[in-house]
């Protein structure tokens, strides 16, 4: 705790240097187009429109997701862990486009898949990034008990899989922390033990859903935006998560040098 108090101070003082470099992340206008599967080339337009990552399109941040990969992946299989966790104090802070670029990182490497899930059901981001519906998606799998097979989504990029958040959710928080999440947690674990599943939750001081799902998760990751994110609000975020296994914290929206985990 005492880590990222210091790191928020120097965020806020403007004394960071840390390795890589970052985009501001943008609000820019997003496609409502739906890209059926095989419109890679429009898809990696899209993509770079919204400083998401590709090998097609390297805007110079390509390097420092590649080494958060690294760090994130060494990690989380030396606990033989696949599920993790990406949320942030509050929203705009950037937790969906960490998300969103830690997966196109990690399926870069041939051996490796990913799993989208957007657990932000007020708030969905993923499904726009990737050009694909938002309906259905998790909610459906608890009020409909709809078959993970008619809820995944298949963008254009290999080896990448979404998950959407569906139709909002009143009582999100209780089902998020109920047996029933376990269930489909475990059901998405078990469709490929190799495969990583990455949960994009909403901000952590704004809902009480991340709070309620980070516990069932093998590890939390939070984002907090350079000269945005106060010192208080990284603290008050990181004392919710307690009890979780933290496995650090993302510097996102860094004006130089500037991707980094602090633990």
């Amino acid at each position: 705790m005492d880590r990222i108090v210091s790191a928020m101070k120097r965020l806020q003082d403007g004394e960071a240097t840390v390795d890589g470099k970052t985009p501001q992340e943008t609000r820019a206008p997003l496609a409502a187009e739906i890209l059926q599967p095989g419109s890679k080339d429009r898809l990696a337009t899209h993509l770079s429109a919204n400083h998401v990552i590709s090998l097609d399109r390297d805007d110079g941040t390509l390097d420092a997701y590649r080494m958060l990969r690294t760090q994130v992946l060494n990690r989380m299989r030396a606990n033989q862990h696949t599920a993790l966790a990406i949320a942030a104090p509050l929203p705009g802070d950037g937790a969906s486009h960490i998300a969103a670029n830690l997966a196109m990182a990690i399926v870069m490497d041939p051996q490796n898949s990913v799993l989208l899930v957007d657990c932000d059901f007020k708030r969905p981001r993923l499904h726009e990034l990737f050009c694909v519906p938002n309906h259905p998606g998790v909610s459906e799998y608890f009020t409909r008990g709809s078959p993970l097979t008619q809820l995944l989504a298949h963008p254009s990029v290999e080896r990448l899989t979404i998950l959407p958040a569906g139709t909002a959710l009143p009582n999100a928080p209780e089902l998020l922390g109920s047996p029933q999440m376990m269930q489909l947690i475990k059901a998405l674990k078990s469709q490929d033990p190799r495969q990583f599943i990455i949960f994009d939750l909403p901000a952590i001081l704004h809902s009480a859903n991340a709070v309620a799902l980070a516990p069932l998760v093998d590890a939390t990751l939070m984002v907090v935006a350079e000269r945005q994110t106060q010192a208080d609000h990284a603290v008050q975020a990181a004392e919710m998560l307690a009890g979780t296994n933290f496995l650090g914290t993302v510097l996102n929206k860094a004006s130089s040098n500037g991707l980094t985990q602090r633990r």
